[in-house]
């Protein structure tokens, strides 16, 4: 008689991470906590969050796959492993890319382009569950196009600058209550400044339908198409998969421009860990 085996899975991205238990490849039971993207948190802080998964686990475990933002530098997944070992000491333990999670969950073993848009942005050409070709995960600074930092970073300059309608302008300041100071500290002082920005982005989906807030969505989404999606030397009919927050509260958006440019929008998932159950069965 086959034992059935238990595997934890874990998909980290810069705001929350989904954790899972899984045994033949179904979800058993699930559990959230903060993100634990390696270049905002310390070694306590991600040492504190995963003790704080292992702690509600009480069966064994044959294995841990870690899916995570900021991992694609080589000493960022180092370092990662080394802590998680030290929660996780007894058992296989492996530490991959967050996109790479999501060309898994999205893909399976199938040829397609997985796109994260949640607190950051990436995307990639993916084939026989491996990464062929992938281009964006340069963070909100750099990068990021269509993601909720670059959503809330438009927003929140053009607040500044007094670029929004007035109508905009009056909403956005009773619904957060925004002082420039604050503003400026949160940005460029306090920790998680991509979180922070990130947490404008409902408020952009909420006005949506206003002229200038559709305008700003339909910009930032067009940008990552063209920064990412339409670099990927693929077949036309080869369809676009996302996965990610943004991805499933702006699916209508997304899938026309999508449709302007050319390109097959496929499944939207706004949480890729019962794919990754699937795909580590």
């Amino acid at each position: 008689m086959m034992t059935t085996r238990t595997f934890l899975i874990a998909d980290s991205g810069g705001t929350k991470a989904a954790w899972a238990l899984a045994q033949q490849g179904r979800v058993i039971w699930q559990q959230r906590t903060p993100g634990l993207p390696p270049s905002f948190l310390s070694d306590a802080e991600i040492i504190g969050l995963a003790k704080s998964i292992a702690d509600q686990i009480n069966t064994p475990i044959e294995g841990v796959y870690f899916y995570g933002t900021g991992c694609r530098e080589a000493h960022a997944s180092v370092r990662m492993k080394k802590l998680l070992q030290r929660v996780f000491p007894k058992v296989p333990l492996e530490v991959e890319t967050d996109i790479l999670g999501a060309a898994r969950a999205l893909c399976g073993y199938e040829e397609g382009i997985a796109c994260i848009l949640g607190t950051g942005s990436n995307a990639c050409h993916c084939k026989d569950g491996q990464i062929v070709q992938n281009i964006g995960g340069l963070g909100f600074i750099l990068g990021d196009e269509g993601s909720g930092a670059a959503l809330g970073k438009t927003l929140i300059a053009a607040y500044l600058n007094n670029e929004l309608p007035d109508e905009l302008h009056r909403a956005l300041e009773t619904t957060y209550a925004l002082h420039r100071d604050e503003i400026i500290d949160s940005v460029y002082r306090k920790p998680g400044p991509n979180r922070y920005l990130a947490a404008f982005a409902p408020f952009v989906e909420q006005w949506l339908e206003h002229p200038w807030m559709t305008a700003l969505a339909e910009r930032e989404f067009r940008a990552f198409f063209e920064k990412s999606v339409l670099k990927f030397a693929v077949d036309a009919a080869i369809p676009v998969h996302f996965t990610g927050s943004v991805a499933c509260h702006f699916e209508k958006t997304i899938c026309s421009i999508a449709q302007k440019m050319g390109l097959q929008a496929g499944t939207f998932l706004t949480d890729p860990i019962e794919g990754l159950a699937a795909f580590h069965r």
